[in-house]
């Protein structure tokens, strides 16, 4: 129970940034005068860190004996002194486009510990479930209070007050499990030759085109929620209390999913799933209406989570081994999470997001039609 509750604690504090990074995006542009441009290409330097340790921790964190828990404590150190600094670099634009990606290595870092930890104490599906659900009940708890935060204190207190959550977060560290189990033993899968891999990846190549596509066009518009609803008219409260419900909604999503991913079929519901989005997408058009905008924001964040197991679910009935299904599937979406916010933070206009909604609605539709060749192709699991 003790290693459940480090190890959920570490990943709520590890992501923080992540989590809250809307409302970050938004203080930062309203309080401290970043453009799009610079705030796409902070989200980027964290998401690009992040993307880095998490690929490369998959070759050694789950080695029989890696110790897990110094790793999550040096992590989460430097995590910590990164939010310390980064409000000392508010008029350094390079040097604060570095510790964002020195924070976001630390925070891949913690999250994948924490990953392999679970694995470490039995993989419960509970835990597993609560572990990848607290980032949205994160965001949904604090979001509404940065606005207070903001006006109260300046955005240099948040960077702070996550700084100190990090060191705090040193009390409970002595339960984290301490030594990794060592990865399971690898199927027959690994086993092609040259000849079926060449056949595999050309099967795969729409499925990966797809997945790519979807998370460039989830992260990319997501961090600049809170801006949209700014622009559009609304209070700083109002905006932040819809995109906190909103990051609720992506817990709606994860419901639906594990009571619908049994008994659909993931392709044909990855394609409905993405013309969803695509629509939901379009009505951020019409955010001035308050109402049109708290929809559109709900139904984008619950199609994020519910396509991902489907595409799991797709990756997984490959003829391919679990390991390299998981591998392939984060540095997918990792690579998405790093393009979206440079894409559209260099498409958006002084504040104009009409361009970068017309661009995520039309990569939604494009990762369907992706899906459409592999149907296509008769290669349906």
């Amino acid at each position: 129970m003790n290693a459940s509750i480090a190890i959920l604690l570490a990943g709520i504090v590890g992501n923080a940034t992540i989590a809250l990074m809307p409302l970050l995006v938004s203080g930062m542009a309203q309080y401290l005068g970043f453009d799009d441009a610079m705030l796409g290409d902070l989200v980027t330097a964290s998401s690009a860190g992040a993307s880095l340790t998490t690929i490369a921790a998959f070759f050694f964190l789950d080695r029989t004996g890696w110790p897990l828990r110094r790793t999550a404590f040096v992590s989460m150190a430097c995590f910590g002194i990164a939010n310390f600094i980064t409000p000392m670099l508010f008029e350094h634009d390079l040097l604060l486009i570095l510790v964002f990606f020195i924070a976001g290595c630390a925070s891949g870092l913690i999250w994948a510990s924490c990953a392999t930890a679970i694995t470490a104490i039995g993989n419960t599906p509970r835990l597993v479930s609560l572990f990848y659900g607290s980032p949205y009940l994160t965001g949904m708890v604090i979001q509404p209070l940065m606005p207070g935060l903001y006006a109260s204190f300046g955005v240099a207190r948040v960077f702070e007050l996550i700084g100190i959550s990090c060191f705090l977060s040193f009390l409970i560290m002595s339960w984290f499990p301490d030594r990794s189990r060592g990865a399971s033993p690898a199927g027959n899968k690994d086993s092609l030759n040259n000849g079926q891999w060449g056949i595999f990846w050309l099967l795969m190549l729409p499925i990966v085109a797809s997945l790519l596509l979807q998370y460039t066009a989830n992260s990319g518009l997501w961090v600049f929620f809170d801006r949209i609803g700014l622009n559009s008219g609304h209070s700083p409260q109002l905006s932040a209390n819809i995109v906190s419900l909103g990051v609720g909604m992506a817990l709606v999503g994860t419901a639906l999913a594990v009571v619908l991913t049994p008994h659909l079929p993931p392709l044909q519901s990855i394609v409905v799933i993405n013309i969803v989005a695509a629509i939901a997408t379009l009505g951020l058009l019409g955010s001035e209406n308050y109402l049109v905008f708290a929809l559109s924001i709900f139904v984008f964040n619950a199609s994020i989570t519910l396509i991902t197991p489907f595409y799991f679910l797709v990756l997984g009935r490959l003829s391919i081994s679990a390991g390299k299904a998981v591998l392939l599937f984060n540095i997918v979406m990792m690579a998405g999470y790093t393009l979206g916010p440079l894409v559209m933070g260099r498409l958006a206009s002084h504040g104009d997001f009409t361009l970068p909604v017309y661009v995520t609605s039309a990569m939604f539709v494009t990762s369907a039609i992706f899906i459409l060749i592999k149907f296509k192709k008769r290669e349906n699991p």
